[in-house]
């Protein structure tokens, strides 16, 4: 499920709120609009789409939609699953600066294959003469 910044913020706001009371406490309209930090008028939307992804349980009266919600474990479920994506962006961030930086100046990826190759050559000898000593091939 795609959830775009203001989407993001609100589900961690609701994890946040499910922590302070996992008692499934009710949270105003109010408080929700002034913790997320949105408009009166985004509310709304935002607390269908919340109730679709399934964290919160709106609580409507008088013809009101969600006047207040309980907020669900799948908020903190959730919270942690945007939270890992992130993660792995910044991640891919990385790899790929270094795979530009390596793009836009070829002599710079030249070191790095000598060290691989250089480790690979090492290591490889390493476990041959460690085989032959064992065997008995070579002596200690």
């Amino acid at each position: 499920m795609y959830l775009n910044e203001v989407e993001q913020r609100c589900i961690k706001v609701l994890a946040e709120c499910f922590s302070q009371q996992p008692d499934h406490g009710h949270w105003s309209r109010e408080k929700i609009i002034e913790l997320v930090g949105i408009d009166d008028d985004q509310y709304i939307p935002l607390m269908k789409t919340m109730e679709s992804a399934g964290v919160i349980s709106p609580h409507s009266a008088s013809g009101a939609y969600a006047l207040k919600v309980s907020v669900k474990a799948d908020a903190v479920q959730m919270h942690r699953e945007i939270e890992a994506n992130h993660a792995k962006e910044r991640t891919q961030d990385v790899v790929k600066s270094v795979q530009d930086a390596i793009r836009q100046n070829p002599w710079t990826a030249w070191p790095i294959l000598g060290f691989l190759a250089l480790t690979t050559v090492v290591t490889f000898v390493s476990q041959l003469l460690t085989v032959l000593e064992k065997t008995g091939f070579i002596g200690k």
